[in-house]
């Protein structure tokens, strides 16, 4: 919504006027309809002697659907005004015809004018020259005018919509058989059309895998934004309030990030597929998904990111006892030393901790009380924990599950399918039809149902199976440990952001237990827990715990023997 106010000197000599124009696509913004409409309507409130107050424009506003009459919109905001007497001495509401106010129907039309003329604005039309009068002055010929103007306006946007909706399906179909010409000038932002078809736009294709190299390191949306903003790019984003300000947002990089476009995808938005490879692909299918994985499993978590980066376990750190999130949270304490001198000098030391965040509250039923020293913590898991799970070579259990679900849903859609079948060949055999018809549409929406938890359970498989082989995480880790405590703020930042992303890949929890221990637990099983010292206690697989030749080899430090035991066991 766009308002051009303009001083006037003489409204309380003349009737003031409002000139109001409006379109209800923003694919029409790049044309001539707003000019045209507000010259028109200028032209004619001179020629009636008015006084033009202001100009109310509502772009891209659907008066088919209500937009325009929706609150954020220009009419919107004039009717409030009416309705609070602002024009109890007069005014008039110009515009090019009814179907400009309101295209929902004869009774939405003809209600809108009659509310303004009651609150004392005249409505004008300058497609017909015709004035709705405030007041005493309307008749009942003009209801009976909005009336017939009001239902052709309707009746014209349904054929309008109806043709529009013919055309899609149309164009829907070409796409699915395989056809990739550009049916329309809007696209996704790093693509150009060039004879007829949609190419790489190459500085933006680079810039969105960078982006996208960004988020699966480990960086949020906030600090992508600011590296864009560093780097001079300016926004891609179409939407009329980002357009002319070309300012990045995190919702517009988090619309980048998960645009199936990246991949060449065609998704209607109803949310079908119709075709894998519509458009050129600006990123692999394996990086796509990673970024989907680290969006999933960042979903619950908020906050400011650099003091996020803190904790390298955000969202893995757990309490044992009742399984909400352990918090990194920090405590001063007034220590001392003696001198040989026998001075006592006395300072404040601050250390960090990892604590049950339910249980620092008195009303919650968690009384897990034990603090572990953070570094203690961030030091087992690097130095102890990951070798121990980059050795793990069974990485194919977690997908053996998802095929588990898709064949049991596979069988529930065959059983279904098989009821069907019986249930069409009952009913053309002319046995109990309206009964037999309405189990089948139950049946047929359960199928539905199922075909789409399939469709979904597919999809967490391609999520998971883009991720890298867990020493491959670990190597990365290794690779980038010295940057935790580098110099550079920006440096440390994005090596701890980035790591985090890793440990979530790689780990399932870090659980802080109730005893002071705390457990590294994997995704396939594995765990194994520590003290307050970061010295192994033991280890798990499968829930059960490992003795005997693990237990000798821990007491001579021998790693290797522990690794061999414990995967050996795996193996077997």
């Amino acid at each position: 919504m766009v308002r051009q106010n303009r001083d006037f000197s003489a409204a309380t000599e003349t009737k003031p006027a409002y000139l109001y124009a409006r379109f209800s696509s923003l694919n029409q913004k790049e044309g001539s309809s707003i000019e045209r409409q507000l010259t028109y309507g200028r032209s004619f409130i001179d020629k009636h002697g008015w006084t033009l107050v202001e100009e109310l424009r509502d772009e891209g506003k659907s008066a088919f659907k209500g937009a325009n009459r929706a609150e954020g919109a220009a009419l919107y905001d004039f009717e409030l005004k009416a309705r609070n007497g602002a024009f109890r001495d007069g005014a008039v509401l110009v515009c090019e015809n009814v179907d400009r106010l309101s295209r929902q129907g004869a009774k939405a039309a003809a209600q809108l004018i009659w509310s303004l003329n009651e609150a004392g604005v005249d409505v004008a039309t300058y497609h017909d020259g015709h004035i709705y009068k405030a007041g005493d002055d309307g008749d009942l010929m003009d209801l009976l005018s909005i009336i017939i103007k009001g239902a052709l306006g309707k009746e014209e946007s349904f054929k309008k919509s109806e043709r529009s909706k013919a055309n899609w399906t149309k164009v829907h179909q070409e796409i699915a058989k395989g056809d990739k010409r550009a049916y329309s000038k809007q696209c996704p932002a790093w693509l150009d059309i060039a004879d007829g078809e949609y190419v790489l736009n190459e500085h933006r294709a680079n810039m969105l895998r960078q982006m996208y190299a960004w988020y699966c390191d480990g960086l949020g949306c906030l600090t992508i934004v600011r590296k864009l903003n560093k780097l001079g790019e300016k926004s891609w984003s179409s939407e009329k309030r980002y357009k002319d300000k070309k300012e990045w947002t995190n919702r517009y990089i988090h619309k980048l990030l998960t645009s199936r476009a990246a991949i060449g995808e065609y998704v209607t938005l109803k949310g079908e597929t119709l075709a894998t490879d519509y458009y050129p692909a600006v990123v692999d299918v394996d990086t796509f998904y990673k970024a989907q994985a680290i969006r999933k499993a960042r979903a619950s978590i908020g906050g400011d990111e650099r003091k996020r980066s803190a904790n390298l376990f955000l969202g893995i750190s757990k309490c044992g006892v009742c399984g909400k999130a352990a918090v990194y949270m920090k405590r001063t304490f007034n220590d001392k030393y003696v001198k040989q001198d026998g001075t006592v000098v006395r300072y404040k030391n601050t250390r960090a901790y990892l604590h049950c965040n339910a249980a620092r509250y008195k009303e919650s039923e968690c009384n897990n009380s034990s603090h572990i020293k953070y570094d203690v913590i961030e030091k087992t898991v690097l130095d102890k924990a990951l070798p121990l799970i980059a050795s793990h070579k069974h990485e194919d259990k977690v997908l053996q599950v998802f095929d588990t679900k898709i064949a049991e849903s596979q069988r529930e859609i065959d059983v279904r399918q098989k009821q069907l079948d019986n249930i069409i060949e009952a009913i053309a055999d002319g046995i109990a039809a309206k009964a037999l018809a309405q189990k089948a549409n139950v049946i047929e929406a359960e199928i539905e149902a199922l075909t789409q938890q399939i469709a979904a359970t597919k999809l967490e498989k391609d999520i998971e199976a883009a991720k890298p082989a867990k020493n491959q995480d670990v190597d990365t880790i290794k690779e980038m440990r010295a940057d935790l405590e580098h110099e550079d703020e920006d440096e440390r930042f994005e090596a701890r952001a980035r790591i985090n992303s890793l440990l979530n890949r790689l780990l399932n929890t870090v659980n802080i237990n109730d005893d002071r221990t705390f457990t590294v637990k994997v995704d396939d099983g594995f765990s194994a827990t520590y003290d307050a010292d970061g010295e192994a206690i033991g280890f798990t697989l499968s829930g059960d715990r490992i003795v005997d030749e693990m237990n000798e080899a821990l007491q001579t430090d021998d790693r290797e023997a522990v690794i061999d035991e414990a995967f050996k066991r795996v193996q077997a």
